[in-house]
């Protein structure tokens, strides 16, 4: 995916990079959880309302592009492969059964339909 930076603040030699990922990978994003930005792997160090954090250490600053990015940069977005895994299980698992009651859906668990005779 690809998100826009909302700004890049120094805190010294490290600094905390603001990134507002797509609507579509926000689920995906944990405190603590893995994604990657610009191919470069980070954890996110916070998630706020429609943005997320990362902490650039002073090595990731010196070898990367990172350091100079700024608000309204584009940058691409990797979520988590094992994360995007667990939720697609979950809301399988979690997801609301059929609501349409059928034949099909009572002989399938067991009911077998009759005719009655009058």
């Amino acid at each position: 995916a690809v998100g826009r930076v909302i700004s890049l603040e120094r805190t010294g030699a490290a600094a905390i990079l603001v990134v507002e990922p797509p609507a579509a990978i926000e689920r995906y994003l944990v405190a603590k959880g893995s994604i990657a930005v610009d191919g470069i792997s980070l954890t996110v160090a916070a998630r706020r309302d429609g943005t997320f954090e990362v902490a650039l250490i002073p090595e990731t600053l010196a070898v990367t592009g990172l350091g100079t990015r700024g608000a309204g940069d584009r940058v691409n977005l990797e979520v988590d492969l094992i994360g995007r895994y667990v939720a697609e299980a979950l809301g399988r698992r979690l997801a609301p059964p059929e609501s349409r009651v059928t034949r099909e859906l009572l002989e399938r668990h067991g009911f077998v339909a009759r005719e009655v005779a009058s």
